[in-house]
């Protein structure tokens, strides 16, 4: 089972860090097998600034966007059909593993592009 150690502290005052509760618990005969952060993963998620939009060059559905992320521009394969010049997006670079358990590994296109963000992806 799993439980939020913010809905546990609606119930109970708690003043330990979530590893010191886990061993706490696991002491007391409650085995917990991981602790995990489930907003860890937006640790490789930025938000980039769409710079340019070329189609791509083995899809009819997907653009290939180059992507200023700050530090860097990069590409981005996208699937979105409202993809515009200039917005704003979330963007998960290789090796992003996403709550619902998948992974971001797979490269589209030559030049490495990463993947551009949906709601569904970061659920």
């Amino acid at each position: 089972m799993k439980v939020s150690l913010s809905w546990l502290k609606e119930y109970v005052s708690i003043n330990l860090n979530a590893n010191d509760l886990a061993d706490a618990l696991t002491m007391v005969g409650l085995e917990v097998e991981a602790v995990s952060d489930r907003y860890d993963y937006l640790n490789s998620v930025h938000v980039g600034r769409i710079v340019n939009i070329d189609p791509h060059p083995n899809s009819d559905k997907l653009k290939l966007c180059s992507v200023d992320i700050g530090r860097d521009i990069i590409s981005v394969v996208c699937g979105a059909p409202n993809v515009k010049t200039g917005i704003l997006a979330p963007c998960a670079l290789p090796g992003t593993s996403f709550p619902r358990g998948t992974a971001l590994e797979k490269v589209l296109s030559a030049e490495k592009p990463r993947k551009g963000c949906s709601a569904a992806n970061s659920n």
